[in-house]
């Protein structure tokens, strides 16, 4: 079903970038790839980021009622509930863009791991492969092994797209080690290193990916500001 769903579309789209790429250079294609799978799901990003936004907001009252109600836990989440119906939040729907980008990215991850040539029978009939794919970024970049300049840069890029979330950082002492103050340290982290042990082209597509999500931020806290300043 993976196969159906996700591998062989994904592998087609790939075909298809690497048939129009100039030279059949795959870091075009990554870039390509990258700014689509951005576009395609903007819409369930802003929703994230502004369902964490107003979580944020009400993190005082999510707080206190689980403070009054600490020895009452039925009556604790009928209280959260209320609040979140109040505020108009679903705080699962903020999981939701990360569980369907995930399938992408292992997609990704296997179809990098082999050359293009090799798995022609997974084209559709309408398909084929034009020329000789190119590995070489630029002619510079192996996309194949693992880089240590890209690592960094899916790293810093993590790092970035967090910071630019436009979801406050609480700097209340007992705020300091939060899971959500802490994940904005560990996260880039995490992604260095698991990108040092994969090939250079998912490095390359993690921080492309990161740097177009950057500019959605950056857009997208543009256009709350102006939204609350006409409300203010």
């Amino acid at each position: 079903m993976f196969t159906e769903i996700v591998y062989k579309p994904l592998f087609n789209l790939i075909v298809y970038l690497h048939n129009l790429a100039p030279q059949h250079d795959f870091g075009v294609v990554i870039i390509v790839l990258a700014l689509l799978v951005r576009a395609i799901f903007y819409p369930m990003t802003k929703k994230m980021l502004d369902v964490q936004r107003k979580m944020s907001k009400i993190q005082p009252d999510v707080k206190r009622i689980q403070q009054q109600h600490k020895n009452n836990k039925q009556e604790q989440g009928q209280q959260l509930m209320a609040l979140y119906k109040e505020h108009k939040v679903n705080p699962m729907s903020g999981c939701l863009p990360l569980l369907v980008q995930l399938p992408i990215m292992v997609g990704l991850y296997q179809i990098l791991r082999k050359d293009i040539l090799s798995q022609s029978d997974l084209l559709y009939p309408f398909m084929q492969i034009i020329g000789e794919p190119n590995y070489t970024f630029l002619g510079i970049i192996d996309l194949t092994a693992p880089s240590l300049f890209l690592a960094l840069a899916a790293g810093l890029t993590q790092y970035f797209s967090m910071q630019t979330s436009g979801i406050p950082i609480s700097t209340k002492k007992e705020d300091r080690f939060s899971f959500q103050n802490q994940m904005r340290y560990i996260s880039p982290v995490l992604t260095f290193f698991i990108s040092m042990k994969l090939s250079s082209g998912l490095a390359f597509f993690l921080a492309m990916t990161n740097g177009f999500t950057i500019l959605q931020q950056v857009f997208n806290n543009y256009q709350s500001k102006k939204h609350e300043q006409r409300n203010a």
